[in-house]
C-alpha cells in the first residue's frame, strides 16, 4: 500500500484521533520524516479547524506528534545496531519499563511512549541513554501512524521504507521515577529541593496536617495524584496509607495501581512541601502562623470543578507550557470551510439536531425513515439523493428485534450499514450503554471504524446527562457528543419530547422537556406534530436554525406494512412513513396554527384524475403506480387519499405476492396485470391498508 492510497479521511480522522488524546500534531513532508512547515514542531495544534487545513486537502502529509509537555517518547532504533539489547542493559540499570502504547518504525525499531508530571523539563537527546536508544522529550517530535515513510523520497539516505503502525495498543504507561530521575539528571534540568519552610512538629501532628491539606486536593487529575505520591513516600508506611486513602476519593481509583506506583517513587526527591502548596491553591490555610509553604513551578489543572467528563473524554488535554494560558488565535489563521451536510439544509454534519414531538407523533418512526434513507442511498422528502453510508443508532425507547429492525427493514434500510448500539463490556462484564458516561467507549469505537458514520441517533436525548433540568450538567454533556460528531465529520440527531403539562402557549421551542441548553445547543431543530382537524395527517417542519431557511416541512402519515425476513422464516407486521406534500410559507402556518389548516384539494384532484386514467386499462402494480406517480411529482400520500376518495381496491396477486389496486368496477384476472418492472424498491412491497388500519397503534 502506497502513501498515495491512504486517502486524506483517513490521514485527517488520524490527526485528529491524535488531537483529541491531547497530543499536538503537525505535518511532515509526503514519505519523509522532515517538517512541512517552515516551524517545524512549533507550529503543532490540537485545534481541529487547523487539522482540517493540513490534512483535509489534497496532500497526503505524514503525522508528526510533539513530544514533551508531560509525554516522553524512548526511541529504541535497530537500524545501525541492536537497540533493543541496549534497552535491555539501561532497564537493568533504572528498573524494567511497564508495557505501553508502543509504535512500530520502518526501519524495524520501536517508540515506547510514556507520561510524566508536565511540569518537569526533560528534554530530547540522542545517545543519552544508549547508543540506539534516544529519547524524544521537550524541543523534539516522532511520526505516528498511519504515517509511511520510502527511502527513495529521501536524498540523504536516512529514511526507511514502511509503514508506522501501532505494535501494543495500550494506555500510556506511567514513566517510573527512576528513569524521570536520570533524564532529569542528564538534562541538568532537575529543579533544586526547596528547603523545609515548616518549623520542626511532632510525626502526629505532622500526619495531621498532611491529612487536613489533602482534603483540599483532587485525586482524579492523574499530575497530581503522582506529585501526591511522591510528596509522601518519604514518609514510609505513614505516606502510604495516607496516599491510598486520599486516592480512594477519585472516581478513577484502582487499589491495584497503588502498590505499584509507590513502588516506581523510590528514590524521588518531591517532598512534602509539594502538598502543602497543592492544597493551598485551592484554599487551604496552613493552621500554624508563620508556615506558608513555598510554592514549587505551577502545574497544569488537568480537572478543573464541573469540568470533570469533558477533561476525560480529552483525555486530560494538557499544552507543553510551564502554566496554565488562554490560547488566543488571529482571525486570518482560520481557515473558512462550507457547511457540510447528511441532508441538504436540513441535517447539518459535525452538528447536533434535535428531533422533537407529542406523543403519537412518530418520532422514533420519522428517525428510522431517515435512517434508512441513508443506509440504502434512497431519496430523501425533498426528493434529493442520500450518500449512501452507515449509522449508529442507540434507543432506551424500543426492542430491536421486534420493533426496530422490523420498521427499519419495512423503510427499505441496508441492514448491513447499520449499527445499532448493544452494549459495553467493562472487565470482561457485559454492560447496558449509558450515554451519560459511555461516550467515550462510543468515540473509541467508531474511531475503529473503517469509515465514519454519517449519522448518529440517540433516542432520547435527554439520557446522556445525570440532570435533563440541569442547565450546566446539559451543556457539558453536550459537549462530548458536539466533539464527537465535528471530530469525524457526522451528524447527531436526539430525539426528545414536549413537558406532559406545556400546553399549546408560548414558543414552541420553550415547550422541550429538560433545560433549554438542549435547544441552544442543537444547531436544527425538527418538530413533529399532530397538526387540528387533520385526521391522521402529521407535519414534520424545521423550525429553529441558524444555518438554513426555516419554516419549511412535509405531511407525513403512518400506515402499517410488512417486512419480510426470508433468512429467518419470518415476517413482521410493522409500521412505516408516507411522506406528502411539501409546505411552507403561509400554507406552513395555517397548518401550525389552531385557526387554520392548509388547502391540499387541488393536490388530491390530480391525483385522483392521474389513478383514474392509469387504471382505466385494468389492475396496476402498485410498484408501478407509484413510480408513475412519482414521476408527475404526486406524493405516495396523495395517491393514498385519492384511492379512499375512489373507492379503488387492491389485493395481493397470487404467487408473487405483490399487490395490485384496480377501479371497483373492474374484474379483475389476479394473474394478469400490466406489468412494467418487477425490481419493486422495498419502500413499495407492502399493503396500503384502508386508512382505518393506520392507527397510532404503530406510533411512537
Amino acid at each position: 500500500m502506497t502513501n498515495q492510497s491512504i486517502d486524506n479521511w483517513q490521514m485527517l480522522t488520524a490527526a485528529q484521533y491524535w488531537a483529541g488524546k491531547g497530543f499536538e500534531i503537525f505535518p511532515l513532508k509526503p514519505l519523509l520524516k522532515e517538517p512541512a512547515t517552515s516551524d517545524g514542531f512549533k507550529s503543532a495544534t490540537t485545534d481541529h479547524q487547523t487539522l482540517k487545513h493540513w490534512f483535509g486537502g489534497g496532500t497526503n502529509y505524514n503525522l508528526g506528534l510533539k513530544t514533551g509537555g508531560g509525554v516522553v517518547v524512548i526511541d529504541v532504533d535497530t537500524k545501525d545496531g541492536d537497540g533493543a539489547a541496549e534497552l535491555a542493559g539501561v532497564e537493568m540499570r533504572l528498573g524494567a519499563l511497564p508495557e505501553t502504547l508502543t509504535v512500530a518504525t520502518p526501519s524495524g525499531g520501536q517508540h515506547l511512549y510514556f507520561r510524566y508530571p508536565s511540569e518537569l523539563d526533560v528534554r530530547g537527546s540522542a545517545k543519552q541513554l544508549a547508543p540506539n536508544v534516544d529519547v524524544r522529550a521537550n524541543g523534539g517530535y516522532v511520526v505516528v501512524p498511519p504515517s509511511k515513510t520510502d527511502a527513495n523520497a529521501d536524498k540523504r539516505g536516512r529514511t526507511a521504507t514502511g509503514d508506522y503502525a501501532i505494535a501494543k495498543k495500550l494506555p500510556i504507561a506511567d514513566l517510573p521515577s527512576t528513569w524521570l530521575d536520570a533524564l532529569l539528571h542528564k538534562c541538568k534540568s532537575k529543579p533544586p529541593n526547596p528547603p523545609p519552610r515548616y518549623a520542626e512538629t511532632s510525626n502526629d501532628q505532622r500526619l495531621s496536617e498532611i491529612q487536613g491539606a489533602l482534603a483540599y486536593i483532587n485525586a482524579a487529575p492523574y499530575d497530581d495524584w503522582v506529585k501526591v505520591g511522591m510528596a509522601l513516600h518519604s514518609l514510609g508506611d505513614d505516606g502510604l496509607n495516607l496516599w491510598d486513602t486520599w486516592s480512594r476519593n477519585a472516581p478513577n481509583y484502582d487499589a491495584t495501581e497503588i502498590p505499584k506506583r509507590w513502588k516506581s517513587f523510590a528514590g524521588s526527591s518531591v517532598n512534602v512541601e509539594t502538598v502543602f502548596y497543592l492544597a493551598a491553591q485551592n484554599g487551604w490555610q496552613n493552621p500554624a502562623k508563620g508556615r506558608k509553604p513555598e510554592p514549587p513551578p505551577r502545574t497544569e489543572q488537568h480537572d478543573r470543578a464541573g469540568y470533570q467528563h469533558r477533561d476525560e473524554w480529552r483525555g486530560n488535554r494538557h499544552t507543553a507550557d510551564d502554566q496554565d494560558h488562554v490560547r488566543l488565535v488571529s482571525g486570518l489563521s482560520i481557515t473558512p470551510r462550507q457547511m457540510e451536510w447528511a441532508w441538504q439544509y436540513w441535517l447539518p454534519k459535525g452538528k447536533l439536531s434535535l428531533l422533537v414531538g407529542a406523543p403519537k407523533t412518530g418520532k422514533t418512526l420519522l428517525a428510522i425513515d431517515l435512517a434508512a434513507t441513508i443506509t440504502s442511498g434512497g431519496k430523501f422528502p425533498d426528493g434529493t439523493r442520500a450518500d449512501k453510508s452507515t449509522v449508529i443508532f442507540w434507543t432506551a425507547e424500543d426492542d430491536l428485534d421486534d420493533t426496530i429492525v422490523p420498521r427499519f427493514k419495512a423503510a427499505g434500510g441496508d441492514l448491513a450499514n447499520v449499527r445499532f448500539i448493544d452494549h459495553t463490556v467493562s472487565s470482561g462484564r457485559g454492560q447496558p450503554f449509558n450515554p451519560a458516561q459511555d461516550m467515550p467507549l462510543l468515540m473509541d469505537a467508531i474511531h475503529r471504524m473503517e469509515k465514519p458514520p454519517a449519522l448518529l441517533i440517540i433516542d432520547p436525548v435527554v439520557s446522556v446527562t445525570q440532570d435533563m433540568n440541569n442547565a450546566l450538567q446539559v451543556r457539558m454533556s453536550l459537549l462530548p457528543v458536539v466533539e464527537m460528531a465535528q471530530a469525524h465529520g457526522m451528524a447527531v440527531l436526539g430525539i426528545t419530547h414536549f413537558r406532559k403539562s406545556s400546553g399549546e402557549s408560548g414558543n414552541i421551542g420553550e415547550r422541550i422537556i429538560g433545560s433549554s441548553a438542549f435547544l441552544q445547543v442543537a444547531r436544527m431543530v425538527w418538530y413533529a406534530m399532530k397538526p387540528p382537524d387533520m385526521d391522521s395527517t402529521r407535519l414534520f417542519w424545521k423550525g429553529d436554525t441558524n444555518l438554513a431557511e426555516s419554516d419549511e416541512g412535509f405531511l407525513y402519515e403512518v400506515e402499517s406494512r410488512e417486512a419480510d425476513f426470508p433468512e429467518h422464516l419470518v415476517t413482521v407486521q410493522t409500521a412505516g412513513i408516507v411522506w406528502g406534500e411539501k409546505v411552507d410559507g403561509e400554507a406552513l402556518q395555517a397548518i401550525i396554527k389552531p385557526d387554520g389548516k392548509a388547502d391540499t384539494a387541488p393536490v388530491q384532484v390530480e391525483a385522483e384524475e392521474f389513478l383514474k386514467q392509469f387504471l382505466a386499462t385494468g389492475a396496476r402494480l402498485k410498484a408501478d403506480i407509484d413510480a408513475e406517480g412519482d414521476n408527475r411529482g404526486i406524493t405516495s400520500m396523495a395517491l393514498r387519499r385519492a384511492k379512499k376518495s375512489l373507492g379503488i381496491q387492491h389485493r395481493k396477486r397470487p404467487g408473487d405476492g405483490k399487490f395490485v389496486w384496480y377501479l371497483q368496477s373492474d374484474h379483475v384476472d389476479q394473474t394478469h396485470t400490466h406489468e412494467k418492472d418487477d425490481q419493486v424498491d422495498q419502500h413499495d412491497q407492502h399493503d396500503q391498508h384502508d386508512q382505518q388500519a393506520e392507527t397510532e397503534t404503530f406510533v411512537v
